[in-house]
């Protein structure tokens, strides 16, 4: 593919007559390149998404060295939209069907996720405590739900949240629970009543929750890993309509233009994918700056291991809430796709390292080994390969003031005509699909005008 590396037609000259863009878009990841797909069918043609990157595809990056497909960052997409489905299919050709397996990391051995539907699983003490925890919740009269924290007690009981919910997600997100927000927190898993918690502590089957997550059936692409979606939207979209390594330093709303370095850019209508905190600096809107500071971000370091042998439960992937070990999920990914690397085992370590503006905690492969190696999971002789990469911003992190402080700064970006869309866009945890929408929803806007 042949992307813009310099075209002197789309390089605005302030003081010169240079042909609009009629459509720029910020950023050529999922949401980017869904927003320009939209557009073309729609006869679009003077369409440009600028990328900082030397590649597009945001997050759903695909390590495809020596004949691999490892994505760098585990992903499979589900869905009940038809329209993301239609697109995904679309895009990537023939899928793997899968219905999830999924485990936690516990003690010294495993539990099967939900964790909240296997109590029936642990110790007969834990087991105890958390029932009790349970009778003990409050009446919903008496309590309101201010923050994470309130959220999980409320509906967990107090034993279950300090077994797993907090753990496991303070480690996910670098923050106190009681400093998150919850409303995200439904779309992740099927919430359970009281009585199906009760059912699930004595070990009683419920076949109304067998299937409790959005992800108990989800497909993945049988050629060229996730990326595959990514190289379908590009082929699609066009590769000359996306200029790469272009980092954008200013958005000058007024005259419609966008600057990145010495070139600048000059529009009609524009979307901006890229994090909504940048696209507020960029933009120079002071009145946010308080509340954009509130935005924060994790960092996520990837270890990806090619092995001739590992000793794992076949769970597609697998949560980790102790605190003691540096990982917060394993991902086999060679069940996932079984082409992923010359019929080798596949696994795929992530680790929360840092938050916006915090100093890494330093972490290195070595360290991920060594502690893989102490609990049996993989031996250093078995280790064919092993890849590391870091993403950032990799999960917005939903703080408590998040619903308010985003909805305002979207609506100051509008007010200067720029649609602020996708997950980075709107600072919110999306799935695939929802950034698929996301970017229909945005090339909507434009449509409209």
């Amino acid at each position: 593919m042949r992307f813009v590396k310099k075209k002197k037609i789309l390089n605005a000259n302030i003081d010169g007559l240079v042909e609009k863009i009629d459509a720029l878009i910020l950023g050529a990841g999922l949401t980017g390149l869904s927003a320009a797909y939209k557009l073309k069918k729609a006869g679009y043609k003077n369409i440009l998404i600028l990328e900082k990157e030397e590649r597009p595809g945001g997050l759903l990056k695909t390590n495809r060295k020596e004949g691999g497909a490892i994505d760098q960052l585990p992903h499979v997409f589900f869905t009940k939209n038809k329209a993301a489905k239609s697109l995904f299919l679309k895009m990537v050709g023939k899928v793997y069907k899968h219905s999830h397996k999924l485990g936690v990391l516990w003690k010294e051995g495993y539990v099967d996720y939900p964790f909240q539907n296997n109590v029936h699983q642990l110790e007969l003490e834990e087991r105890k405590n958390i029932l009790l925890g349970l009778l003990e919740r409050k009446p919903s009269e008496e309590f309101k739900v201010k923050n994470f924290e309130d959220f999980a007690i409320k509906t967990f009981g107090k034993d279950l949240t300090e077994l797993f919910f907090r753990p496991y997600n303070e480690k996910l997100w670098l923050t106190p629970l009681k400093k998150m927000d919850y409303k995200w927190f439904s779309s992740k898993i099927k919430m359970l009543e009281g009585r199906e918690l009760v059912e699930s502590v004595l070990g009683e089957e419920n076949e109304k929750n067998r299937d409790v997550a959005p992800h108990a059936e989800f497909i993945y692409p049988k050629k060229g890993g996730i990326e595959a979606l990514i190289d379908g939207l590009v082929a699609n979209v066009g590769a000359d309509k996306i200029k790469l390594n272009t980092k954008i330093t200013k958005i000058d709303s007024k005259k419609k233009i966008v600057f990145a370095g010495k070139e600048s850019f000059h529009y009609d209508r524009i979307i901006s994918t890229i994090p909504l905190n940048d696209a507020l600096k960029f933009s120079g809107i002071l009145n946010t700056a308080n509340v954009s500071r509130r935005l924060k971000a994790t960092k996520v370091f990837c270890v990806q291991y090619v092995l001739n042998e590992i000793n794992l439960p076949n769970y597609h992937w697998i949560y980790v809430p102790s605190k003691d070990l540096p990982f917060y999920r394993l991902t086999r990914v060679d069940l996932i796709n079984p082409k992923a690397f010359k019929n080798k085992k596949v696994l795929l370590v992530e680790c929360a390292v840092s938050k916006s503006n915090e100093p890494n905690r330093k972490i290195s492969i070595r360290e991920v080994t060594s502690h893989l190696e102490k609990l049996g999971i993989l031996k250093r002789k078995d280790i064919a390969r092993s890849w590391s990469f870091e993403h950032f911003p990799a999960y917005p992190v939903p703080h408590f003031k998040g619903e308010k402080d985003i909805s305002f700064c979207l609506k100051e970006l509008l007010k200067k005509q720029i649609i602020s869309a996708g997950r980075s866009g709107e600072w919110f945890i999306k799935n695939m699909d929802h950034s698929i929408l996301a970017g229909f929803k945005a090339a909507g806007e434009i449509l409209k005008q």
